[in-house]
Formats: C-alpha cells, structure tokens, sequence
C-alpha cells in the first residue's frame, strides 16, 4: 500500500457496476461515514457508482458502501491521479473540505 495517501475499504456487492471518479453535480447529496447528510457544490471529487455518490474523494467515504463485520467482498481504492478528462489539482480535497467543513477520518 502507498504511504500518506487517502485509503477507503468498500463493500464491493453494494456497489453497482464499478466505481466511478468524477466531479460532483450542484446540489447532489450523500450520507458519510459520519452519519451525516452533505449537499455537494460543482466540481467536487467524488467516488460514485450508477447509483450515485459513494464519498468524497480524498475526504470521507459514504454509509451506502461501507464495509461491515459482515461484508465478504472488500475493494479497496487508494487516492492516485484523477482519471481520463478530470482536472483534480492537490487542493481540491482540502478546498472541498473546508467548504464541507469536514475532516478525513482516521
């Protein structure tokens, strides 16, 4: 595993069709591991699948594809390069953060 990168395990059967990097849509909302409720701005990274939003890249994963004491099919992403046509620069994660005011957990 990389050293001082953002980590995040998923439940690989909650996810629909694969795991989507993009920029967030004004307005779209996601529930964190934190158990609350945040409403996105446009052009936040964010983990998806087809059903939506999964977390915040670099930030905090979602509650829908968390891992559990039961989860059998585990996939981890370590936070790299943005994809092909992303433009994600290294303070995107801390601007989303403070705009979120929200902290990665540990």
């Amino acid at each position: 595993l990389d050293i001082n990168r953002p980590l995040h395990a998923y439940d690989a059967d909650k996810i629909e069709k694969g795991i989507i990097v993009r920029n967030s849509h004004s307005g779209e909302e996601f529930t964190a591991l934190d158990n609350k409720n945040y409403k996105l701005e446009s052009g936040m990274c964010v983990i998806s699948d087809n059903k939506g939003v999964l977390g915040l890249g670099g930030i905090i994963g979602g509650t829908r594809s968390g891992t559990e004491l039961n989860t059998k099919a585990k996939d981890f992403k370590v936070s790299w390069k943005a994809g092909k046509g992303l433009t994600f620069k290294s303070g995107d994660a801390f601007k989303a953060f403070k705009k979120l005011k929200k902290i990665s957990q540990k």
